[in-house]
């Protein structure tokens, strides 16, 4: 390795580590759980070691959960071709307020997607939740609690076996505001869908709010 090399990996490593020191200066947590409807007893709910927000405005909101670190999925140069791993990301477009937005058995304020993946499979599930936003959250992080959510699989590839059938989504999460590790994860997952499933950034045949409500 030459010089100019060396140098080069440097930066990118200080880059990863200094996005990687802005994303845990905020505490998160998420307690998400995918359960089946279709196979009772069958769940998923992996430890989730990145929970990272990109706040819009008040009724924009993205968040992206996975059991990988965040600083692992922000180095593109890293390669996860051989690993195993989870991102889910949760799209809220509408906030709900008290007495003003219904609140029904099939409400929906968000879409949910759920990439589950191995060295030799893959597989995509999506559909619709509703979430309700912590009032005093703030603008530094995104707290909510997701009371209803419907998946269904939606593209799989290799040898992946679907566990999980029709399923639903529950849970609670807490993710600080950052939104160049959001974009940088937005690129990766958007990496792997093309390698995995053949897709491109504006054919993801993506669930709508209606979807499985």
């Amino acid at each position: 390795m030459n010089h100019m090399s060396r140098i080069l990996v440097t930066l990118s490593m200080m880059t990863c580590a200094a996005i990687f020191s802005l994303t845990t200066g905020c505490q998160t947590s998420a307690s998400l759980r995918m359960y089946s409807l279709s196979h009772p007893g069958q769940s998923v709910s992996p430890q989730w070691k990145t929970v990272i927000s990109r706040i819009a405005d008040d009724n924009t909101v993205d968040v992206y959960l996975s059991d990988i670190e965040a600083w692992r999925l922000v180095d593109h140069s890293h390669s996860l071709e051989n690993e195993s791993g989870q991102i889910v990301h949760v799209h809220m477009f509408l906030s709900p307020h008290a007495g003003r937005t219904p609140i029904a058995s099939t409400a929906c304020n968000a879409t949910i997607r759920h990439m589950i993946f191995t060295p030799t499979a893959a597989g995509e599930y999506g559909g619709g939740l509703f979430i309700m936003p912590a009032v005093s959250a703030g603008r530094s992080q995104f707290q909510g609690t997701i009371t209803d959510g419907r998946l269904k699989l939606l593209h799989q590839s290799g040898e992946f076996i679907d566990r999980l059938g029709a399923a639903g989504v529950r849970g609670s999460l807490r993710a600080a505001h950052d939104p160049l590790t959001v974009r940088r994860i937005e690129l990766r997952l958007d990496m792997l869908r093309r390698q995995r499933f053949g897709q491109t950034a504006a054919a993801r045949n993506a669930p709508t709010q209606n979807d499985d409500r």
